[in-house]
């Protein structure tokens, strides 16, 4: 049975050139890079339905070149995008389980059986789709005609295998929340905020098996652990004051059952704002007091939830403001104190994750504390200025809160990868803790987090066919312990046309922005936005040299898989954690460069490319379901990211994945503000808002659409994007944020994108 079927393939063709497009004669179309309704799969491809679903695995390559020369001369990266443990949509097939009586892995690589294998002997043996080596196959797996591909494994590329467990396996999960409590963090609402949160979340942390413990630390200039008593309904307090030398007291009942402690553990949650109403610290042992969490957690899988509304300055790991004019651009991203790293060492080797809540309302130092997370698997969650009392701010706190706890995660996980013979992995970018050079410890496996693999074309390849095979083990959120195995295959070829119409942009654009943010945090912003040009440049023109004669270049041509690279590339020029602007911190750069190295390849898209709509001319499709696709509705058309789009009497929209923005024409109908605002122009406030309840049907569709963003970015990356209302007398920095998204404009830092092409062209022509 063949995997490919490349006769059915209409531009296969050895004579023919890939179709080119000339930039200056063609308009763009920005809704290639729209995924808030469904992922795209890549057009044309030769891949068949046995490989991974699109959201799972995506390559920038679909087609490998045979040799190290073609790629070299090619100039396009390798990249493979996983989202291994990615958040089920409606609709969303699950991964099958299976549980067969022998597992069938490859005598030489020990990679699993897969659909990609080739059956041999009157199917006794087998053939590994990854090194070719011949293997006997388990008798349960024979069978006559076409019965035996009904086993999971044999038609699925995405399968989970469930093994029994040890009692002594059986290790408890703990969570272990640890809470600033200085002045700011009280007044600001953030304590108030995050202990009815956890309360109303109790009843939602998966625990099946009830392994699940949990525990309490706060801290301001002294760490204070809480002692649970089955005996009592309130913890008695333990304070630290010695801030160096961290030790715990007896790590007994410092994380207690959820159920057995259920009324204490309430109590406590109840009374925790008003237990420090008074405080008026101004110093925060925030490090010292995570250092105390992981001592506390051990051995155990763990994660630690850690709230920070200051600097802390006092303790191990303590850290100085930085003076952005005073550090070297190279040390701006990158952890003050040498304590970071070993401790990061110490959370991985002990299997502990670090998830950082930061609610900064001057410099935190986001840069260091981010390292936290990356090191260890987590993620990272900023509300610059927290208020409590503004809607927007609890709202966004509630729901991001709400879905760490309660969402479904991988714990103790070894990951490693098997490749084909003449492919190596250079590099994995992510949050993720490389192990050796084919395996990688992530202590929590989180949905919304994705790994850019690198792969290169190391030696000569003599098969058609090649793979890749990540295989996770972990232990689920039911206490299981789990391998899921994701085999992705491709075909090899020395023909150009063949590889270059089955690139992938999205794919291509995604490792692209990870390998960026990678080089801002190591290396400085200068010396990623100087790679990012090259790449667009140097690929650019070794395609032209390959196709076009020297006198036939005097056109920006480029493949039309890759028509939107240059557009990308603009885009992540501008972006704001990489851009050469001063006009936002240090600490929020850092922010944004953690999301862009973390996130799926949804995410990440919709980040770098906002989504731009006008909201006062809708057709009669839109806010409606589509037809087919669950819990889907139609959008409007995404718009180009130009200020030349907006009008007078428009309202717009922008997602940047990471905020909403509404911008208001001074000339808008009073009937559509009214329906949307309940008010004239002049008296809707600017800034942080939540939408009135909607009372007419344009309302409610706008309403729709905003909830749809909403839920997209819940799934896809844990975000709940704040809406901020902007009009024309607006404060100067709001319209500079609404500004900074039309990407195709003209700023200060950044030429507009017919600037970007002809700069593109004279460098080409050179």
């Amino acid at each position: 049975m063949p995997i490919y079927e490349t006769e059915n393939i209409s531009f296969y063709s050895k004579n023919k050139l890939p179709k080119f497009t000339n930039l200056f004669n063609e308009k763009h179309n920005i809704t290639q890079f729209d995924y808030h309704i469904l992922p795209k799969s890549p057009k044309d491809t030769v891949i068949r339905s046995y490989n991974s679903f699109y959201s799972y695995v995506a390559s920038s390559l679909n087609v490998i070149p045979y040799s190290k020369s073609i790629i070299k001369k090619l100039k396009i990266p390798f990249s493979i995008i996983f989202s291994p443990y990615r958040n089920l949509h409606e609709g969303d097939t699950r991964i099958p389980v299976v549980n067969p009586e022998k597992i069938a892995m490859c005598t030489n690589c020990r990679a699993y059986i897969n659909p990609f294998v080739m059956f041999l002997d009157d199917n006794s043996r087998y053939r590994c789709s990854i090194c070719n080596q011949i293997n006997s196959l388990p008798s349960f797996y024979k069978w006559s005609g076409k019965k035996g591909m009904k086993r999971p494994e044999l038609v699925n590329p995405i399968v989970d295998y469930i093994f029994p467990m040890a009692v002594d396996d059986t290790i408890n999960t703990i969570y272990l929340f640890v809470i600033d409590i200085s002045y700011i963090s009280i007044q600001s609402g953030m304590v108030y905020t995050v202990a009815n949160t956890i309360l109303d979340s109790l009843d939602k942390i998966p625990n099946p098996n009830g392994k699940v413990k949990i525990g309490f630390i706060t801290v301001d200039s002294t760490v204070h652990f809480y002692k649970f008593n089955s005996k009592t309904d309130f913890p008695s307090m333990i304070v630290m004051s010695e801030l160096e030398d961290v030790f715990i007291p007896s790590p007994k009942d410092l994380f207690v059952d959820i159920k057995e402690y259920r009324k204490a553990i309430e109590e406590f949650l109840k009374k925790l704002n008003k237990l420090f109403s008074y405080s008026y610290a101004n110093s925060s042992a925030g490090c010292s007091a995570i250092k105390a969490a992981s001592l506390i957690i051990g051995n155990n899988v763990g994660k630690i939830i850690a709230f920070q509304s200051i600097l802390p300055d006092i303790g191990l790991g303590a850290l100085k403001v930085k003076n952005p004019d005073e550090e070297k651009e190279a040390t701006l991203f990158q952890p003050s104190d040498k304590f970071y790293a070993q401790f990061i060492k110490d959370c991985v080797q002990n299997k502990t994750c670090i998830d950082l809540f930061l609610f900064p309302h001057q410099y935190m130092d986001i840069a260091t504390l981010s390292s936290l997370s990356k090191g260890t698997g987590g993620s990272i969650y900023v509300y610059e200025n927290f208020n409590s009392a503004i809607k927007a701010d609890e709202n966004k706190l509630t729901n991001e809160l709400s879905k760490v706890l309660t969402k479904s995660i991988g714990r103790d996980v070894l990951a490693y990868f098997n490749v084909s013979k003449g492919l190596t992995i250079s590099k994995v970018h992510g949050n993720i803790a490389q192990l050796s050079p084919e395996k990688y410890i992530i202590p929590i496996l989180n949905p919304e987090n994705s790994y850019a693999v690198e792969v290169e074309v190391c030696e000569n390849i003599k098969d058609t066919i090649v793979g890749i095979q990540l295989v996770l083990v972990h232990i689920n959120d039911k206490g299981e312990r789990k391998v899921r195995v994701i085999t992705q295959s491709f075909p090899t070829s020395s023909n150009l046309t063949f590889i270059i119409e089955n690139i992938d942009i999205c794919a291509l654009c995604t490792f692209l922005t990870k390998r960026a943010a990678d080089n801002t945090i190591n290396y400085g912003a200068e010396y990623a936005r100087n790679q990012i040009e090259n790449t667009c440049i140097d690929l650019v023109k070794s395609l032209n040299n390959i196709f076009f004669s020297k006198e036939e270049n005097k056109l920006l041509r480029i493949p039309s898989t890759l028509k939107l690279l240059p557009l990308f590339s603009l885009a992540l020029l501008n972006n704001e954690a990489i851009c050469n602007s001063k006009l936002s911190s240090i600490d929020m750069k850092s922010y944004v460069l953690n999301q862009l190295y973390s996130k799926s390849i949804n995410s990440v898209i919709n980040m770098v490319i906002p989504r731009f709509y006008r909201l006062d001319n809708l057709n009669s499709k839109v806010g409606k379901p589509i037809e087919d696709i669950k819990e889907s509705i139609n959008f409007p058309n995404a718009q180009n990211l130009c200020s030349d789009r907006i009008e007078g009497s428009g309202i717009y929209l922008i997602d940047n994945g990471l905020n909403l923005f509404i911008w208001i024409g001074k000339n808008c109908k009073p009937e559509i503000l009214q329906s949307l605002f309940n008010k004239n122009y002049d008296s809707i406030l600017s800034g942080k808002m939540e939408l009135p309840k909607p009372q007419d049907e344009y309302s409610l569709i706008i309403h729709k659409l905003i909830n749809k963003i909403r839920s997209h970015h819940l799934l896809c990356g844990n975000c709940y994007p704040i809406l901020y209302i902007v009009k024309e007398n607006s404060q100067k920095l709001l319209k500079r944020s609404f500004f900074a998204n039309l990407i195709e404009d003209r700023h200060e830092y950044a030429p507009s994108y017919p600037q970007y092409l002809n700069n593109l062209l004279k460098l080409l022509k050179k």
